[in-house]
């Protein structure tokens, strides 16, 4: 198994892609053992060069651990531990030893390889300039992302085309300082191809669980427009006020969940609150073709 790789930013993440039409799809074959995990990564951690020889680990786990640490940017050698199918583009999360033992990091698979390594994917040291990240930097001079991306959304677009939502930590200076935002980044593909890297900024950090509900049952506009930029949807603005975009981002919500096209909030309450993204597409997606803009009016609660 060949596989191309490149590691933009320091864990910033990793987007991995086939190089060409013969070569095998990483899958679940490749993916380390739970059982093996700790006693890897702790040889991998100290240098050792018998890691991936040990009884236990699997060929296709040791193939990819190999390929990855001649392949990327910074060389550091990792393992698989974490795959989901999804489409043309496929998750997957790994461990690099030498940075952590047990921390994980993102990777897109089996895209087209023009798409992973030709276009410029590198989260950049300045940050986007959008009013929401603007607005925290004004009331926090010293926030920085903190290049520990998770999966915050998944959407199939009209068309057929995969977006995955990576979402940053934006903390107060340090890794371990006050959470101040969120950090997002929407990448695109269409048939495995790498077609868009857009950012849509930092918005406000999300309250507690519990809090979040009760905010979105309210039909509180700004968190429900932060949360639909939070799972893919463009809803403009973070700014409380139900326009065309945000009433445009509801309805595709709704449509790709098979749910009533209107305004009312409670039938997405569910949706808006789930802020562990499950990258599977939404059960309406496919049937999805761009319908009228809705009519503008508030959004309401019953």
């Amino acid at each position: 198994m060949k596989i191309k790789a490149m590691l933009r930013g320091m864990c910033a993440g990793l987007f991995l892609g086939v190089a060409g039409p013969a070569i095998a799809d990483v899958g679940e074959a490749d993916v380390m053992p739970e059982a093996m995990i700790a006693e890897v990564a702790a040889c991998m951690a100290e240098g050792g060069s018998e890691c991936l020889t040990q009884e236990g680990v699997p060929e296709g786990a040791a193939e990819f651990a190999k390929v990855l640490a001649e392949m990327t940017v910074l060389g550091l050698p990792g393992f698989l531990v974490d795959f989901t199918e999804v489409g043309p583009v496929d998750v997957g999360q790994v461990i690099l030893p030498r940075l952590s033992t047990v921390e994980t990091h993102l990777v897109l698979l089996n895209g087209v390889r023009d798409a992973v390594l030709a276009v410029e994917v590198a989260f950049t040291p300045e940050p986007p300039a959008t009013p929401g990240t603007r607005a925290i930097l004004s009331a926090h001079p010293d926030a920085v992302e903190q290049s520990r991306l998770r999966l915050t959304g998944y959407r199939v677009m009209p068309g057929g085309a995969q977006r995955f939502v990576l979402g940053d930590s934006v903390s107060e200076g340090c890794a371990g300082c006050e959470y101040v935002g969120l950090s997002l980044t929407y990448l695109d593909f269409v048939l495995g191809a790498l077609i868009r890297v857009e950012r849509p900024g930092w918005l406000p950090p999300e309250p507690p669980a519990d809090v979040l509900v009760d905010l979105i049952e309210r039909a509180n506009i700004r968190v429900v427009q932060a949360r639909l930029k939070t799972l893919g949807y463009d809803a403009g603005p973070v700014d409380g006020v139900a326009g065309q975009r945000t009433l445009r981002a509801l309805y595709d919500l709704k449509d790709e969940h098979c749910l009533p096209r209107d305004r009312k909030i409670v039938t997405v309450v569910d949706l808006l609150a789930a802020t562990d993204a499950v990258p599977e597409a939404p059960p309406c997606a496919q049937d999805i073709f761009r319908r009228p803009d809705p009519e503008p009016g508030p959004i309401t609660i019953p």
